[in-house]
């Protein structure tokens, strides 16, 4: 989503997230649950797939912006 925390962070579309802060995620449930942990303000260590190579960015969960 445009302004989104996760499009300020970097994230495209089709980025597949393979593991946050180290640990391999199965299920998308996952990353939210990890992002809800980790709270607003905090840096979050995301490794993921994005065009057939593996890159691992720092993102900062943010608040939803109301639509």
């Amino acid at each position: 989503m445009p302004n989104s925390p996760a499009d300020e962070a970097g994230l495209r579309a089709g980025d597949v997230i393979t593991a946050i802060e180290g640990q391999a995620v199965k299920e998308g449930s996952e990353v939210q649950q990890a992002v809800e942990r980790t709270g607003v303000g905090q840096n979050l260590s995301i490794t993921l797939r994005r065009d057939g190579r593996e890159e691992t960015i720092s993102v900062r969960p943010g608040n939803i912006p109301a639509q």
